[in-house]
């Protein structure tokens, strides 16, 4: 198995205070859309419990896929949307093919809401983790060799997956 992990921060402002945009960002059907195409929802369980699919391809022929299961929680005192994993859904079995990976994830994040006048500062942080077989064409190539590699791949598109959420974040805002 190959042990994926890879994470993100940034800080932004958006255009609407922070009653109105806590009630958009905590509409999980908005935050979704907002991380579209690479994350899409997979299931729902019950209400802010899902199952969440984190798929790329490279290169237009090798495609990685984890699935997530996910619970989402807001903290009104403190003002954070917390998605945290949710415990207790059978995982998802892993399989390599000749042009795949897929597996059983984790996937986390921490949006911190902050008034800044008449917008919201928001401090967000998100982390996702995996565990995907080796493939067998790979067997001779060191386990820490295949992860750098994956993990580059990975921390790309986490990266472009932010920056549209954000991105998004602010037009879905400012209309």
């Amino acid at each position: 198995m190959i042990d994926i992990a890879v994470s993100a921060q940034r800080v932004f402002t958006v255009p609407a205070d922070l009653v109105r945009t806590t009630s958009h960002l905590r509409d999980f059907g908005h935050t979704l859309d907002y991380l579209a195409p690479h994350l899409r929802l997979a299931a729902t369980y019950a209400r802010d419990q899902y199952r969440m699919l984190y798929s790329v391809t490279e290169a237009g022929v090798y495609r990685v896929a984890f699935y997530c299961d996910i619970e989402v929680q807001f903290d009104e005192s403190s003002q954070i949307l917390h998605v945290i994993p949710l415990e207790g859904e059978p995982p998802v079995a892993p399989k390599a093919t000749l042009n795949s990976l897929t597996g059983q994830g984790t996937y986390r994040s921490r949006s911190a809401f902050q008034a800044a006048g008449p917008h919201t500062r928001i401090t967000y942080d998100v982390e996702i983790q995996a565990a995907v077989p080796k493939r067998l064409e790979w067997k001779l190539i060191p386990d820490a060799v295949i992860t750098r590699v994956v993990e580059d791949v990975v921390q790309r598109r986490l990266n472009e997956i932010t920056d549209t959420f954000i991105a998004r974040s602010i037009d879905g805002l400012r209309s």
